[in-house]
């Protein structure tokens, strides 16, 4: 079977974040066709191990999960349903979600290579990682004491012409205040308000920080401060279901303020004049009022200073990109993925990445703004960056097999979004990393496609690798 082949398949499997158990089975029941050792851990990583009696040992690695995002009117169970594809000349795309090519391309094509690559190619570790898209937990907690290679291709990118030698590192945090509410800041006898804000574009929050699309969030909170600009509200609820590795889509908060509706909907109307003007790529976004029949059951409703605190703070946040070299490229950035409500608490949450060494000192760069406005920044986790400097052996290999296979164009790059070979390069020893990509476009979005003669392209790359690597 080619990739391809493989990569239908897998569409038919549900695989979210630590929501593995199906593909981790059609991996096992691959090895025992392929009649290959594996091993599967506690948190669903998979290891099969190729024996091509070669005195060279590659390491093959990809993340099993994928991002679940759809568009709001889709009827979509990620956790039961098979992602419907559609194909359009040399593209593939999913009907209203996202598709799953970050990273079934790269589960996929090291399948493929399981099954054909054999004697005159180096034996192969193929590493299937789980919960990638949730924090890269399956690649921090793997066991690689029984791994030999020193030597690792991440199938992760983007791009079929690039050659990813270095990623950014990234630290997810949480921003934290408690508030009071307080029964009886729900007012009955005053307007509630719900407003939806939807249809923008998403995508990826590394690899699209900088292709200056709206997130959801920020906008949401902008509407809300120009309403407030004019007359106080009380926000009642918020509802933001976005992931940190996305730009957000969508946003919604339920309100109360004593504006009459059509007194908001020019606001919203004003709002969206300038909106437009600045993105002019979001052609389908959406600011939808009406009037609400909430009833505020949790006692949730925030009084008029808190609401006027939480506006504030959000409206002064920096998100996007925040430092780019000499060059242009990104190498800080931030993105507001989601809102939690708990109990008293509200959290922003965000993902900041960098790509440098500095993850302290940018956490105290990150920490000043919050700290100043009264709010905790709590840090949920670190993955660390890699970069090209000690993988120079692998990356020749690369790009003499690129050239041999009679492809042109080749970009060797260090990236802004966050891959796996950074934990990697942590647990062994020595071990030198690149990454290689399939042409996706618009990831982490339901907008997410595929070049399927991509996958053609990367299989004759890879074996040539393979081969020379082995020869070597």
């Amino acid at each position: 079977m080619k990739a391809f082949d493989y990569f239908l398949e897998l569409n038919k499997i549900p695989r979210g974040s630590g929501d593995e158990t199906g593909v981790v089975n059609y991996l096992v029941m691959k090895a025992l066709k392929f009649n290959l050792k594996y091993e599967v851990d506690k948190i669903n990583n998979v290891k099969i191990f190729k024996n091509n009696n070669s005195d060279k040992t590659i390491i093959l690695q990809a993340h099993t999960d994928m991002v679940c995002e759809k568009l709001k009117d889709v009827d979509f169970d990620f956790k039961k349903d098979a992602i419907k594809t559609k194909i359009e000349g040399d593209f593939i795309s999913a009907q209203g979600t996202t598709l799953g090519a970050d990273d079934g391309f790269g589960v996929a094509l090291i399948l493929e290579m399981l099954e054909n690559c054999g004697e005159g190619y180096p034996n192969i570790e193929a590493v299937f990682t789980s919960q990638e898209e949730s924090g890269m937990d399956g690649a921090k907690e793997l066991d690689c004491n029984d791994l030999k290679g020193r030597h690792l291709i991440g199938l992760d990118g983007t791009s079929s012409s690039e050659l990813i030698v270095g990623c950014a590192g990234s630290l997810r945090a949480s921003i934290e205040k408690n508030f009071s509410l307080a029964n009886g800041e729900f007012d009955k006898n005053l307007n509630i308000f719900s407003l939806d804000v939807y249809g923008l574009l998403g995508g990826h929050s590394g690899d699209d920080i900088n292709k200056n699309r709206a997130n959801a969030n920020m906008v949401g909170f902008k509407i809300l401060k120009q309403i407030y600009d004019v007359y106080p509200l009380k926000i009642c609820k918020l509802i933001s279901n976005g992931k940190l590795n996305a730009i957000a889509r969508e946003f919604s908060v339920i309100f109360q303020s004593e504006l009459e509706l059509s007194k908001i909907e020019e606001l919203i109307s004003a709002f969206k004049i300038e909106f437009n003007k600045q993105y002019e790529n979001e052609k389908f976004a959406t600011f939808n009022l009406a009037l609400s029949d909430y009833i505020d059951e949790e006692n949730e409703t925030l009084s008029y200073k808190e609401t006027s605190v939480l506006i504030d703070f959000v409206d002064g946040f920096k998100n996007g990109v925040l430092e780019v070299d000499e060059q242009g490229n990104v190498i800080t950035s931030v993105n507001f993925g989601n809102i939690e409500q708990v109990e008293k608490c509200i959290d922003l949450n965000m993902i900041y990445r960098f790509n440098h060494k500095k993850v302290w000192h940018i956490s105290e760069q990150f920490t000043k703004y919050p700290e100043e406005k009264g709010f905790d920044f709590v840090i949920r986790g670190v993955s660390p960056h890699f970069s090209s400097g000690n993988s120079k052996e692998l990356q020749d290999v690369c790009v003499s097999a690129y050239n041999e296979s009679g492809f042109t164009g080749l970009v060797v790059n260090d990236i802004h979004a966050g891959l796996e070979g950074g934990i990697f390069a942590e647990k062994i020893r020595d071990l030198q990393v690149v990454v290689l990509g399939a042409d996706l476009f618009d990831i982490h979005s339901p907008n997410e496609r595929m070049r399927i003669s991509s996958l053609d392209k990367l299989s004759v790359w890879i074996k040539t690798i393979l081969k020379k690597f082995n020869e070597k």
